[in-house]
């Protein structure tokens, strides 16, 4: 009787999925997506000139690209892939393994809440890569967003409660990361490097948590903030030429708590600044005296040390070991 369930059981199972593959709807060119269900792209599209190449307009959809290219030709006011809406809808849209290049924006989300943007690429966009606009409840993860123009990689305007993780967003002509008028964010273990201005920008922007980035080499500032308050900015790697300019009332370090860190510490604490020097004497990974942001009056008050320093007691102790060790072979 078990083994007639069991078999039974798998059969309902691959039946399912064979329904869900047969269900899948292949798309070769731009169109609009105006009924639920998956959806896959079976081929590159090249310098479509549509003002909206994938237009979903449609609740609980799944794009998958499988890796293909929409593209574009440069011109504003377009769009790669548009879920836009005239009022905030939760639309339930999972986008994924989609590379969008040269629209003005390559995926634009406005008014929709609640979507899943993974694993795509948008780079050589006229504006920007990644937009979302009067967006909430969305997750960003796992995406390129390089070499975009004017306003940068992952843009956030008048978007709440938003999770942006695990992107690229790299080589920018302005910011990496913009955030505007959105609060409540969590910016948490992106890479955002060599843009041509500032790695993240925070403006207008209020109780977003900025934890386990890695922001290096951008060329104006690391870290940007104007008119923004009360951000919690930890555990970060700046290493910058100006690592952070601040002179809004955010907070640069949470307490201290298990690891590890950013930089292979044992604790959390604060954030990790190329341009620290203070010292770490009793070696728990933060330094000795806070750190006071070049530009504004805010101080990271758990810096963290890269290599935590071996505290000379441990140092002397260790030694006298060796000497006893040494003494006792000797006698045998």
């Amino acid at each position: 009787m078990k083994k007639t369930i069991f078999v039974l059981t798998v059969l309902i199972i691959n039946f399912m999925l064979l329904q869900m593959v047969s269900a899948a709807t292949p798309i070769s060119s731009c169109t609009t997506i105006n009924s639920q269900g998956t959806y896959y792209l079976t081929a590159d599209i090249i310098n479509s000139g549509n003002t909206i190449c994938l237009d979903i307009t449609a609740n609980n959809v799944v794009l998958d690209c499988r890796g293909h290219t929409i593209d574009g030709i440069l011109t504003q006011n377009t769009y790669g892939i548009q879920v836009k809406r005239s009022s905030s809808t939760n639309t339930n849209v999972i986008i994924k393994n989609c590379v969008s290049t040269n629209w003005d924006y390559g995926i634009y989300l406005k008014y929709a809440n609640n979507n899943v943007i993974t694993d795509n690429t948008a780079n050589s966009n006229r504006k920007g890569g990644i937009y979302l606009h009067l967006a909430e409840n969305n997750t960003i993860k796992n995406n390129i967003a390089n070499e975009n123009n004017y306003l940068g990689g992952i843009l956030l305007h008048d978007a709440d409660t938003n999770i942006i993780e695990n992107n690229n967003a790299n080589s920018n002509e302005f910011q990496g990361i913009y955030m505007y008028y959105s609060n409540n964010n969590t910016i948490n273990h992106n890479t955002i490097k060599d843009n041509k201005k500032i790695g993240l920008y925070i403006s207008y922007s209020d109780k977003n948590t900025i934890m386990g980035n890695t922001i290096n080499s951008n060329n104006l500032a690391g870290i940007t903030t104007s008119n923004a308050y009360n951000n919690l900015i930890y555990n970060n790697r700046l290493n910058n030429t100006n690592n952070a300019v601040d002179i809004c009332n955010n907070f640069w370090n949470t307490t201290n708590s298990t690891g590890p860190n950013i930089v292979g510490g044992l604790y959390i604490g604060g954030n990790y600044f190329s341009d620290y020097n203070g010292a770490d004497s009793d070696g728990d990974g933060f330094g000795d005296t806070p750190h006071n942001l070049p530009v504004g009056n805010n101080k990271d008050l758990l810096p963290l040390t890269a290599i935590p320093e071996v505290p000379t007691i441990f140092l002397s102790m260790g030694l006298m070991f060796l000497s006893l060790l040494k003494m006792k072979r000797k006698i045998k």
